[in-house]
């Protein structure tokens, strides 16, 4: 239903539109017919009292997508006589999503959107607004109510993939439409044909995990094919990097020279795969580390996260040149694949990702009392000696424990929850033992050591090295070849009745056990004297 009121349309001459000027003339017999028409009806709208006024001018630029337009009207007029009234503008159709401009009145709602003017004066409005597109078989269509204005323009954003098949108006050489006026403006469109879709540059998103592993760095990326192109992409690693592997999909990536990935879309089994690399570190101060790119590629790139290891702190040396990619950027599927566990940051195009790492300072480890501590030493005739370091770390230790280096041993194995683990090694006299970190940790920490060979009598050393770690109770188990006897024991150990029913594979021997009812995480020193009976 139309606002009460005479909208005056009055020929202007030379119009500044939104996008360009262009000069707009009618005949001059038409300019006088249309202008003594509109004389009449003011003067008639004038002596009844009711509002006039003039919209000299409305253009729109819309941005079109398959179920939706995006756009932007501006709208500018004059308000000439009579009381003010609202001025119907828009239909339900178009939806305001802001109105950055609006002079000379205030925006009323309803059924669409109108514009009620303060007073005898010019008013221009401005808005954002999204406009649902209706699909008819393979045609998209969006249809707008619109003001009707003396002059009317129209600019079209089309992606590639759309071609543009009806529009008010005709296009000049600046790409804006001009046309007369209507109370219903339409725009037809649909997908262009699949083999000009096909010549669409690839899009495709990349997330890189970067995490240091001793002297190098080592780099996984996710790709995520959202456009595959032609459907052979062409995937460049940085300068320096070596491929660790060319990914998971069979057949679908094949490596070339001068760090070159070749990858068939067609042929991988899911739209996202994975891509390892790695490059040297620096000893001392940062290094620079590349990322991966796409040729021609128009999705998402340059996109990273750190992965901290379990030895060491990983930091950008310059964190403020790598700004936080927002949520939503990047798809869930490439999210989930990669699993970041820290904030996903860009680096500027052409720039290297400046890397540093921190080795750990070794600490002392939280003070703590264990139930019980096992220590099995399994002496061999030949005169090696292997020692087994058995407890279980509640989850308050942290990510790891050290244990005082035992002088002149290797570490011979490390499980943890009976997975094998690395030892590290911080300096000279720790071995750095991690944890599980999610709850309780079973380490089994076992080391090889060289004593003397077995004789027929003789005194045999052992050492459980510092943990720092305090036990309610310490059980000692000694292991001597089956020809010789325990004679005595020497340290602050006393005999125990039982033995362990679940001893480490690596006790073997005629076995002994012995006990302490405290034991202070300090180093424990002992030793046995051992003789071989007289044969009968």
């Amino acid at each position: 239903m139309r606002m009460p009121g005479m909208l005056l349309l009055v020929a202007i001459p030379v119009w500044a539109g939104a996008f360009g000027a262009e000069s707009v003339t009618l005949p001059l017999e038409e300019y006088k017919k249309l202008y003594r028409e509109q004389l009449d009806r003011s003067r008639e709208q004038e002596a009844s009292g009711a509002p006039v006024y003039s919209l000299d001018r409305a253009s729109y630029r819309l941005t079109l997508s398959e179920d939706r337009v995006e756009g932007e009207a501006v709208v500018e007029g004059r308000f000439i006589s009579g009381e003010p009234a609202p001025i119907r503008l828009f239909g339900a159709g178009v939806i305001v999503a802001e109105a950055p401009e609006v002079e000379g009145g205030v925006l009323t709602g309803g059924e669409g959107l109108a514009f009620l003017p303060a007073g005898k004066q010019a008013f221009s409005i401005r808005i954002n607004f999204l406009a649902a597109a209706v699909q008819e078989k393979d045609v998209h269509a969006v249809r707008m109510d619109v003001p009707r204005a003396v002059t009317n323009a129209l600019k079209l954003d089309v992606p590639g993939h759309l071609q543009v098949l009806s529009a008010p108006g005709l296009e000049g050489g600046d790409g804006v439409r001009r046309f007369a006026s209507t109370e219903r403006m339409e725009v037809r469109y649909r997908g262009k044909p699949a083999a000009a879709a096909a010549a669409a540059p690839p899009e495709v998103d990349i997330l890189t995990g970067i995490t240091a592993q001793g002297p190098k760095f080592t780099a996984t990326a996710r790709f995520a094919v959202n456009r595959p192109g032609n459907g052979k992409l062409t995937v460049r690693l940085p300068s320096g990097a070596r491929l660790v592997s060319p990914g998971e999909e069979d057949g679908a990536l094949e490596a070339g020279p001068d760090n070159v990935l070749m990858v068939n879309a067609a042929r991988l089994r899911t739209r996202v795969f994975g891509v390892s690399y790695t490059t040297p570190r620096q000893a001392k101060g940062p290094t620079a580390v590349g990322l991966p790119a796409v040729e021609g590629n128009s999705g998402s790139e340059r996109c990273f996260f750190l992965v901290e290891p379990e030895d060491a702190r990983m930091t950008a040396a310059d964190q403020d040149a790598y700004p936080v990619v927002p949520a939503g950027r990047l798809s869930e599927d490439l999210l989930h694949a990669a699993s970041p566990d820290g904030p996903v940051m860009q680096a500027p195009a052409s720039r290297m990702v400046q890397l540093m790492v921190q080795e750990f300072v070794p600490v002392e480890a939280p003070g703590m009392v264990l139930d019980e501590i096992e220590f099995y030493v399994s002496y061999e005739a030949t005169g090696r000696v292997l020692s087994v370091l058995r407890m279980r770390v509640p989850a308050a230790a942290g990510r790891r424990i050290a244990v005082n280096r035992v002088a002149e041993a290797d570490v011979w194995s490390l499980r943890v929850n009976g997975v094998k683990r690395n030892v590290y090694s911080l300096d000279s006299d720790k071995w750095i033992v991690p944890l599980d970190g999610s709850g309780e940790s079973l380490v089994e920490l076992a080391f090889l050591a060289k004593s003397a060979k077995i004789k027929l009598q003789g005194r045999l050393e052992g050492v459980l090295p510092r943990t720092g770690l305090s036990a309610r109770r310490l059980h000692v188990g000694i292991a001597l070849p089956e020809r010789v006897e325990l004679m005595s024991m020497e340290g602050d150990l006393a005999p125990s009745a039982t033995g362990r029913a679940q001893a480490p594979a690596e006790f073997v021997g005629r076995g002994h056990h012995f006990s302490t009812s405290f034991y202070g995480g300090g180093e424990l020193r002992f030793a046995v004297f051992y003789k071989e009976p007289p044969r009968r």
